[in-house]
């Protein structure tokens, strides 16, 4: 069962970080700047808000 678990973290963690890399394509990056990007900008600043001062801090978004 780990094993499987450990494949689909793989698998989603390299989707994930795609929506942070340069699009490829005219389409892409179109629907990336009108839905995905954003969303995450959206959610980096309500939860900069949230921990405010983060000077020092790290911070990991999970991105549930």
């Amino acid at each position: 069962m780990f094993r499987k678990v450990n494949e689909y973290f793989e698998d989603v963690a390299a989707d994930f970080d795609s929506y942070y890399e340069q699009p490829k394509g005219l389409i892409n990056k179109v629907v990336n700047a009108w839905l995905r990007k954003p969303g995450l900008i959206k959610r980096m600043k309500i939860t900069l808000k949230l921990v405010d001062p983060c000077s020092g801090k790290r911070i990991l978004d999970v991105g549930c």
